[in-house]
C-alpha cells in the first residue's frame, strides 16, 4: 500500500497530470515555504484524480483506483467519501488477492501450471508486493525447467558416444565437449563443442550436445536468480536449432514475463525518489514484454511527469 508522504504526494499528483498541461503555475513562497497550489490548479488536480479513480473502479482496477482515492484522501482530507472509497477500493483488493490465490493453489494441485501463473499474476496486479505470488511463481518456473530438462535428457541417445567420423583431434574435441556437460561444467562444455563445431558444422548430435549445456546453464542460472543470463543462454539455445520448437519458445516467454515483472517491480519501489531511474526500469520492463498489464500504462504517465516538470523548470529560469 502507499504510504503518505509529502514527496509521494507530489510524485503521484505528476503521474496523475498528463492529460493536459498545467492549468497555471504553482506559485512559491519564501524562503521554507514549499510549493502552494494557486486554488485553480489544487481543484483540477483533484477533477483529474477523481476522473480517474472512477474511471479505475469501473474497470475494476481496483490497485489503481486505491492509489487515486487514497491520493484524494490526503489532498482533500474534509472530503470523507474518498476515505470511504479508499478502504472499499483495499477491500476489493483483499478479496481479489484471497481468491485467485485460492484458485491458483487449485490450479497447481491439478497439473495446470498456465492457470496457476495467470491466478498468481492477477494477484500482483492487486498487490505488487505479495510475498507468497512471488515466491509461487519462482517456484513454478523451477518445476517448468526440471520437468523440460528431463524429457531433454529422456530423448538423448543412450549410448551418448561421439560420432565415429572425422579427425582424431576434431573427435576429442567433441568427446571432451561432451564430459564437460556430463560432469557439470557447462560454461567449458559450450566453448569445447562450439570449438569443434567450427571444423563440423553440419553434426547433429554434436548440436544435440551444443542445446543442452546451454539450456542446463540457464536453468543453473535461474537457480542462481540470474534470469537475464538464463535467457541469454536459452535464446542460445534457440540458435543451435537442436531443442524443441514449442517447449524452447514457452521456456523462453515464461523467463522475459518474469524479467519483465521484476524490473516493473523495481520501478515501483523507485518512481517516488527517482523518475528516471524509474522510467529506466519500466522501459525495459516493457522490452522484455510489451504486453505487461501494468508497465506500458505506468512508463507513460512517467514520461509524462518528466515532461511536466521539465517545462515548469523552463519556464522558472
Amino acid at each position: 500500500m502507499i504510504r503518505p508522504h509529502a514527496l509521494s504526494i507530489l510524485s503521484l499528483l505528476g503521474l496523475a497530470a498528463c492529460a493536459s498541461a498545467p492549468p497555471e503555475r504553482p506559485a512559491s513562497q519564501g524562503a521554507g515555504g514549499g510549493i502552494v497550489l494557486q486554488p485553480a490548479l489544487y481543484q483540477s488536480f483533484e477533477e483529474a484524480h477523481r476522473d480517474k479513480a472512477l474511471s479505475a473502479q469501473q474497470q475494476h482496477r481496483w490497485a489503481e483506483a486505491a492509489a487515486e482515492w487514497e491520493i484524494l484522501a490526503l489532498l482533500v482530507p474534509q472530503r470523507t467519501e474518498y476515505q470511504t472509497q479508499q478502504r472499499e477500493a483495499r477491500s476489493r483488493i483483499a478479496k481479489g488477492v484471497e481468491e485467485n490465490l485460492s484458485s491458483a493453489e487449485e490450479a497447481r494441485q491439478r497439473g495446470d501450471v498456465a492457470a496457476a501463473s495467470r491466478c498468481y499474476l492477477k494477484v500482483l496486479s492487486l498487490d505488487p508486493s505479495n510475498s507468497t505470488a512471488i515466491e509461487a511463481l519462482r517456484r513454478l518456473e523451477q518445476d517448468v525447467y526440471r520437468r523440460s530438462l528431463h524429457t531433454r535428457v529422456a530423448h538423448q541417445p543412450k549410448d551418448g558416444g561421439a560420432p565415429r567420423s572425422g579427425p582424431a583431434s576434431e573427435r576429442r574435441d567433441l568427446e571432451f565437449g561432451v564430459l564437460l556437460l556430463r560432469q557439470g561444467d557447462y560454461p567449458g562444455s559450450i566453448k569445447t563443442l562450439e570449438k569443434y563445431l567450427k571444423s563440423s558444422p553440419k553434426d547433429d548430435l554434436a548440436r544435440r550436445y551444443l542445446a543442452d549445456a546451454h539450456f542446463q546453464l540457464a536453468q543453473q542460472r535461474l537457480e542462481e536468480g540470474r534470469k537475464e543470463d538464463a535467457l541469454t543462454q536459452l535464446e542460445a539455445a534457440k540458435g543451435t536449432h537442436q531443442q524443441e520448437p514449442s517447449e524452447l519458445k514457452a521456456s523462453i516467454d515464461t523467463v522475459r514475463k518474469a524479467i519483465a515483472e521484476e524490473y516493473y517491480q523495481k520501478g515501483m519501489k523507485t518512481y517516488r525518489n527517482n523518475l528516471s531511474e524509474a522510467i529506466a526500469d519500466w522501459e525495459r520492463s516493457v522490452q522484455y514484454d510489451p504486453a505487461h498489464p501494468q508497465a506500458g500504462a505506468r512508463l507513460q504517465r512517467a514520461r509524462q511527469m518528466q515532461q511536466n516538470l521539465k517545462a515548469i523548470e523552463s519556464s522558472e529560469q
